[in-house]
Order: C-alpha cells, then sequence, then structure tokens
C-alpha cells in the first residue's frame, strides 16, 4: 500500500448526531493524498457502528476500535498508527474547509516548515466568527510561535488547527487521563519545531456544544489547565528564560478562568482546595494590574479581587460584555 503524505486523526467517542460531518469535510479536502483515522474510542452509542459504515464508503479511511481511555489515548493510538509523512488532528464533532489540508500543506512546502498553523472559526448552533480579525501570514521558530500561542496573539491553543511533520509527533505523546491536553502537548512540540509557517485564515471549524469539556462550567478537572501551564513554566524556565513572562501570563489567565468557573457554579472559592486559586490571584495582583498581556477588565477585576471577592465579582460582570475575561 502506498504511504500517504498525511494522516488525518479523528478520535470518535459518542457523536453519533455530528460524526459524518466531520468525515464527509475531510473526505471532501481537495487535497487528496491522505488517510484517515478513524479512532473508536469505547463509544457507547452508534458512533463505533458508524465509523464502519463510512470505511467501507472510502478506501482511505481506516477504523481502529479501543477500549474507552479517553481523547489523549484515542490521539496516541491514532498517532501509532498513522503511516503520513504528516499528521493533522480533527475532532470529531468539528469540520475542515475544504482547503485546510491544501493550505497547511502548501504553507509547509513553500516555507519549508515543520508545523503549519491556520485560523480557526468559532461554530454555534445560529453563527460562527472567526477567532482572529485580521488575515495575516508569517513564517516564525517554534520560540516565537510558542510566545505568541501562550499570549494568545494570532495561533491558537489548539492541536486540531495545525498539520505537523510526523517526526515531531513520533516521540511524543497527549498526557492520558488529562483535560486541557493540548496545551501540555504543543509547548514541547513547538519547542523542537525550527519553522513555523502560520495563516491566521479560518479553516478550521471548532464546533461548541454543551456538555462538552470546555463548555463544562466547573469541575475537578478544571484544574488540569492550570497544571499544564504549571508545567509549560517549567518547561521554558528550564530551555527558554525570554518566554517567561508569556508562560506567566497564560498561568494567570488559567487561575482566572478556574475562579470564574468556581463563581458561576455557585462555589466559595476560599473553599476549594484550600483557596489555593484566590491566594495566588491575591499574592501575584499587582503583576497582574501591570500586565500588558490583560485586558484592561482583566486588570481592573484584579485589582478588585485584591480588596474583596464581592468587589471583583461585579467588576467582572461590568466588564465581561465590553473586554471579556479571556484577556
Amino acid at each position: 500500500m502506498n504511504t500517504p503524505e498525511i494522516s488525518v486523526i479523528v478520535p470518535v467517542y459518542n457523536v453519533q448526531d455530528y460524526l459524518v460531518r466531520c468525515v464527509d469535510s475531510i473526505l471532501a479536502q481537495t487535497f487528496r493524498d491522505f488517510e484517515l483515522i478513524l479512532v473508536d474510542d469505547g463509544s457507547t452509542d452508534r458512533s463505533g457502528e458508524m465509523c464502519d459504515t463510512l470505511a467501507g464508503t472510502d478506501p482511505r479511511i481506516r477504523v481502529i476500535h479501543k477500549k474507552n481511555g479517553g481523547l489523549s489515548d484515542a490521539r496516541n493510538a491514532g498517532i501509532e498508527a498513522a503511516r503520513g509523512e504528516y499528521l493533522s488532528f480533527i475532532d470529531s464533532d468539528d469540520y475542515a474547509e475544504p482547503d485546510m489540508l491544501a493550505v497547511l500543506y502548501g504553507q509547509i512546502a513553500a516555507r519549508e516548515a515543520q508545523v503549519a498553523v491556520c485560523g480557526i472559526y468559532d461554530c454555534y448552533e445560529n453563527s460562527r466568527r472567526p477567532q482572529h480579525a485580521m488575515t495575516e501570514e508569517y513564517v516564525c521558530t517554534g520560540v516565537e510561535a510558542l510566545e505568541r500561542m501562550l499570549e494568545g496573539r494570532s495561533i491558537p491553543g489548539s492541536a486540531c488547527n495545525k498539520l505537523y511533520s510526523a517526526a515531531l509527533c513520533r516521540d511524543r505523546r497527549f498526557p492520558v487521563g488529562k483535560t486541557y491536553e493540548d496545551a501540555f502537548f504543543l509547548p514541547e512540540v513547538l519547542l523542537a519545531c525550527e519553522r513555523v509557517a502560520v495563516t491566521t485564515e479560518p479553516l478550521y471549524n471548532y464546533w461548541h456544544r454543551a456538555g462538552s469539556i470546555t463548555s463544562t462550567v466547573f469541575s475537578e478537572k478544571s484544574f488540569d489547565m492550570i497544571d499544564a501551564y504549571e508545567y509549560t513554566l517549567a518547561l521554558v524556565r528550564d530551555r527558554l528564560p525570554d518566554a517567561v513572562p508569556a508562560a506567566v501570563f497564560r498561568l494567570w489567565w488559567a487561575h482566572f478562568v478556574v475562579l470564574d468557573r468556581m463563581l458561576e457554579a455557585g462555589l466559595d472559592p476560599a473553599s476549594v482546595r484550600d483557596g489555593a486559586v484566590l491566594a495566588r490571584l491575591r499574592a501575584d495582583w499587582k503583576q497582574i494590574v501591570r500586565c500588558p498581556l490583560f485586558s484592561k477588565g482583566r486588570r481592573i477585576s484584579a485589582a478588585a479581587l485584591h480588596v474583596s471577592l464581592p468587589l471583583y465579582k461585579r467588576i467582572s460582570a461590568m466588564h465581561r460584555k465590553i473586554y471579556g475575561l479571556n484577556q
């Protein structure tokens, strides 16, 4: 069997309502030299059966059925089975624009890069919007790409809007048992990469559905986000001191996200894990207020948190619509 140029890895778990849309978007790619690996991660709905049916429609589709192990475990199974020179990860409730693989592959070839990145559409039931307002193209080092990703500048922190040289992933895996697995995986990959080709043109459609991991208000798994950026900070302190400010910013950002989820769930942050999230933000409030990577609203909220939690909640509500709470 001929070796495909790209292996597209799609983890599948209980997505019977979305799977056909995802697979159809991949089979419709203008770039044709790929294999599609559907990893059925122990689905309990019709998803596994649908994978087999879809495989019968196109010889490029391969199916792996495995015991449920989570998203990371499914992606890792796909990496181990992949034959392509390049890897792409697409989540089974999302879908790609028809030219996504062609554009990413073309960027890698033209720029002699090991990773190519495109923009993302945030998709909802009745609308979609690009995450990055302006369309731009550039080449940067892996280190620069990591800094931009941590700072939230034009490179999204998703594993799914990228095309990777398979050599970069050969000895790297997603962390099994963790959510926010992309935040653990991408720093290692980017630090090993010499050149990254970036276009902010949105070619990947990220579907926001109720009940997904990133839509969950609060659970113990929310702390995986903090763990991921603690790991990233340790990584850059050891290898790349210049990126420490960006990593510290992203770690503070993660603390704010978890704090806001606690509050939205009606929890007292002082009583969750001995109030560690609240204590960290209050201890660092002066640095946060001076951090230019945060929005004005977030910096004002940080100062309010130093005064009192009720004031923080009021200020945050006032600024949410104007500035958002992701920066």
